[in-house]
């Protein structure tokens, strides 16, 4: 198992939700942001990004998803932990625009395929992949080109859809949704500006995942600057998971 660096907000004797109630002195008391502070319209002359988005993702617009420029700086965090060793963000600087940070915040395509590999003891597919994102999806049967007569193929579809920088507002407050260790790895080099996928549809978010909505809603409330800011988070060590599929094949006898 690897450890990786990442940073959680909230001292070790105390709850998230203690710390902003009872450590707010050490805290500039910050209005809740308006819409117009911290989104942007995407520029008329970066037009392609829109265009690959809508080809590879076309429920997108569907489901009312916008691609905006938004300012990481006023977006509040809903995870209560974030990785800071993502190496795809030391890629950029300052002077990147919304095309090249297109790339990394909201790809058409997957920045990082799964990888596969057959197991010869077990009769099994083990596919590996970075993100949650990698998922069977659906399932076939049929005629396969190039078999012996009378054969057919028998599988699994798997996916491994992109991973986005989402916001989503919940009572009027951007709240991040999807892509925490980029947001933070691009405010951390100085990058705040950066493109996004928005959605001011209503949306739920379990608190099961994240910390409580009254907290994330309060004027005060964690922003993602704040796991750069050590009066209110830590670092910690934690253990870099993958996402692993096994699809297996039994030959097995069974009663009639």
């Amino acid at each position: 198992m690897t450890p990786t660096f990442a940073r959680r907000l909230g001292p070790e004797a105390q709850s998230v939700v203690e710390l902003y109630q009872t450590d707010r002195t050490r805290r500039i008391e910050r209005d809740a942001p308006s819409l117009e502070q911290w989104r942007f319209p995407w520029p008329e002359d970066e037009t392609d990004t829109e265009r690959a988005l809508a080809l590879a993702d076309p429920s997108l617009a569907i489901e009312g998803w916008e691609l905006a420029i938004v300012d990481l700086t006023q977006i509040r965090a809903f995870q209560p932990i974030v990785a800071l060793d993502d190496p795809r963000c030391d890629e950029f600087d300052s002077s990147a625009g919304p095309h090249e940070l297109a790339v990394l915040c909201v790809p058409s395509v997957p920045l990082e395929g799964p990888r596969t590999a057959f197991d010869e003891r077990t009769g099994s597919w083990v596919l590996r992949g970075p993100t949650s994102n990698l998922r069977i999806t659906g399932r076939f049967a049929g005629p396969v080109d190039g078999a012996e007569v009378g054969s057919n193929g028998f599988g699994f579809i798997v996916s491994a859809q992109p991973s986005r920088m989402e916001v989503v507002v919940v009572s009027g407050i951007p709240i991040l949704r999807d892509g925490y260790h980029r947001a933070v790895g691009l405010l951390a080099r100085g990058i705040s500006k950066v493109p996004a996928l928005v959605s001011t549809s209503d949306h739920m978010l379990d608190e099961v995942d994240g910390l409580p909505l009254s907290t994330v809603a309060a004027p005060a409330g964690p922003r993602l600057m704040d796991f750069l800011d050590e009066n209110v988070s830590r670092p910690v060590a934690v253990v870099r998971t993958e996402r692993v599929l096994l699809i297996q094949s039994l030959d097995v006898e069974l009663p009639a």
